[in-house]
Order: structure tokens, then sequence, then C-alpha cells
């Protein structure tokens, strides 16, 4: 660069568009540089992106976070709880010597219960996610709802999924008396699994009605609890391992 150049270039600097614009110039390179980490160092670190991811939304999100906190039964202390759990679990599943653990299940948190979903072919990978999953502090309650069979689920049976659970999602907000933001919905080779708090039975049950209807839908499996559950009321929460019941299936 000429020393005009570079009498030019600082000058422009000066400006606050021009400091703009070399803002967004740069910054990206910058984040795609540090996403680049060795992986090992995002995993001892997943715990702290995960609260700060949590915090920066609801900074971005501004006022529309707001409302959506003040619909949200869970509090922002146990959102955060929560992502910590998964963070925590994800890691056991990625130093896991039982391969395909971290690849092939999925973890969803709420309020300390831990559902855990995908499909395998190898029975030793379920057992082996749900002792993980009880390793992670906090946590009350795990699900085991990993399907075990011989096919494996292609990228297309993803994609059906996935449009399944939109469609599930896009139903739960335009229906009134449903509190969508209390979900969490998760589509597995069309089986549909609902998790969160509604604030009485006929909401938990119309819930599961509509995921029952979705086009695609071949079973519900509904985790969801009520907002008074005494259980959930409880501050401690249930910490021991015993077998829980089976739920309601639609």
């Amino acid at each position: 660069m000429s020393n005009a150049s570079r009498s030019r270039f600082y000058s422009n600097a000066k400006n606050p568009i021009t400091q703009q614009f070399y803002l967004h110039l740069f910054v990206p390179h910058a984040y795609y540089a540090c996403m680049k980490k060795n992986i090992s160092l995002f995993a001892s670190a997943s715990v702290i992106m995960f609260s700060l991811t949590g915090c920066l939304g609801a900074i971005i999100g501004g006022v529309g976070s707001v409302g959506q906190a003040a619909v949200e039964e869970r509090s922002i202390g146990t959102n955060i709880d929560d992502r910590t759990i998964s963070a925590a679990i994800n890691r056991y599943f990625m130093q896991s010597e039982v391969p395909g653990v971290f690849k092939d299940v999925q973890i969803r948190v709420h309020e300390g219960r831990v559902l855990l979903l995908g499909k395998t072919n190898n029975q030793q990978i379920a057992m082996e996610a749900v002792r993980l999953a009880w390793l992670a502090g906090g946590v009350r309650e795990v699900m085991n709802e990993i399907q075990i069979g011989s096919e494996t689920t292609g990228l297309w049976d993803y994609s059906k999924d996935n449009v399944i659970e939109s469609q599930i999602e896009t139903r739960l907000i335009a229906t009134k008396g449903i509190n969508s933001s209390n979900y969490t919905v998760e589509v597995v080779n069309g089986v549909a699994y609902l998790l969160g708090v509604a604030q009485d039975a006929k909401e938990r049950h119309n819930a599961a009605y509509i995921a029952s209807v979705t086009r695609g839908v071949n079973k519900v499996v509904s985790y969801v609890r009520l907002k008074d559950d005494p259980i959930r009321l409880n501050a401690t929460g249930k910490m021991s391992g015993e077998q829980q019941p089976a739920p309601p299936a639609y």
C-alpha cells in the first residue's frame, strides 16, 4: 500500500459510516476463524457457550424475547440449567468409548428432564446414552426413547420428520389456549414426541391431539406434565434412577 493510499485508508476509517463498513467486513472473518478451534476446546467450554448464547438471544430478541419469557413457565435460570445439562451430556457422548453415541442420539432437556431420541441398530448405544445422561449434574429424570432397528435413518427420512415437526409446531402456535413456547416437539421416524409444561389437562390433551392428526404422524408420545404437578413444584425434583411410568400414547 502506497503512502497516499495508506493516508486515504486511515482518513476514511475515521468516518463513522466507514468504520461500520470495516466492522462488518472484518468481524465475520474473525468469527469463522474462532469456529475452527479444536473440538476438544469447544467441548470443555460448551457450558459457557450455551449460557452466553441464551443471554445473547435475549439481548438481540429485545421486546420479542421479553414477551416470550412472560408466557414460558421455565424460568431464565432453569433454562440456563437445562442448557448446561445438555452441554455436559453432549460432552460425555463425545468422550464415550462406545462408537455412535454422539452421532445417533439426540438430547432434549426441559426442567432437568432429559429426553433421549434417535435411531440406532445397536442396543449398547442406547444403554450407554442413558448411563451417561445420568452423570450430568441436575438431571432429575431420563426418558429413553431411542428407537432400536436394523434400518438406518437416511436423509430423506430426516427431511420428512423435519417437515412434520414444523407442521406440528406451526399448529401449536396457531391454536388458541396453547402456550407453544412451553413445548418442545421432536419427530423421529414418524413418531412425535412432546416435552414441556401444560397449563391444565385440557391443554395437554389438545396439544397431543394436534400432533396426532398431523399428516405423517404414526404415534404421539407425550412427556408433557401439568403446571401444578407436585413433582414439578418440588424444588429438588426427582433425583432417583427408578423406572418411570410409560407416558400415554395417542
